[in-house]
């Protein structure tokens, strides 16, 4: 039965073959200088491949700890971006743009002339201009709708301090002007 010497503690200097030898139980060819040169040799070589083996092994740095980093990781993401879609900081969304007189009067415009298609293409159909927006199905809000005669009506919108008109009789190009730039941002 092969015993092995104990494993010196890191940072002292490895065992000396002499020290390793008197360790070991006499055996019965102890006087062979031979056969001890054999194990002296065995046993530094075994103990020069464990400290080898030691050295390069690679260490589990907190691997108790990672899931609880990796959670804590997490929750901190989640909380930058549950901040951000409800703040809406400005570093990360941009500036946030306020809606200008001249944006809001396209958004008007440009409501009132599809309610007007809208009506126009209920004449089409019925003959007559419904009484009310309510009737095809619209709620205009902040548009005001009159029948004027059997072939006319009138859309009224207001935008800050001026009222915008639109009758069935007018021109909807000329109406809308450059609404649709603005809207889109690609006007002033």
């Amino acid at each position: 039965m092969k015993t092995t010497p104990p494993t010196p503690p890191r940072g002292n200097p490895p065992a000396t073959p002499r020290s390793i030898a008197a360790l070991r139980p006499p055996t019965a060819s102890a006087g062979n200088k031979e056969l001890e040169r054999a194990l002296v040799l065995r046993d530094v070589m075994d103990h020069a491949v464990r400290v080898q083996k030691e050295i390069t092994a690679p260490r589990r740095l907190g691997t108790r700890f990672m899931p609880a980093m990796l959670a804590a990781l997490i929750v901190l993401l989640l909380g930058a971006a549950a901040y951000s879609w409800i703040a809406h900081p400005e570093i990360i969304w941009g500036p946030r743009l306020q809606p200008t007189a001249a944006r809001h009067d396209a958004n008007v415009r440009v409501a009132m002339v599809l309610l007007a298609q809208k009506l126009d293409a209920r004449r089409r159909a019925d003959g007559a201009y419904p009484g009310s927006v309510s009737e095809i199905g619209e709620a205009a809000t902040g548009i005001a709708y009159s029948v004027t005669s059997d072939s006319t009506f009138e859309l009224r919108g207001r935008v800050r301090d001026r009222e915008l008109v639109l009758r069935s009789t007018d021109s909807r190009d000329a109406f809308l002007g450059d609404a649709i730039a603005r809207i889109g941002g690609h006007a002033r």
